[in-house]
């Protein structure tokens, strides 16, 4: 892959980035690069819900959030 085509995490507040001004705020960011995967549950049986799973490369789970969709 071409060196311009590799894809940076850019600093906070970084002019290049598409936050330059460095207004949002990252609370699950890491300091080190890492896999994992994201997995999203939704089935009508359950009320019409989605449910946000983030996963480390190790599959442990990082962050769970869930949210009603309207019907």
């Amino acid at each position: 892959m071409e060196p311009s085509l590799i894809p940076t995490l850019a600093a906070v507040g970084d002019p290049q980035s598409t936050d330059p001004d460095g207004s949002i705020k990252q609370l699950y960011r890491h300091k080190e690069r890492s896999g994992g995967f994201l997995m999203i549950e939704s089935a009508p049986r359950k009320r019409y819900r989605r449910v946000f799973i983030f996963h480390d490369e190790n599959g442990e789970v990082l962050h769970k959030s869930t949210m009603r969709v309207r019907n």
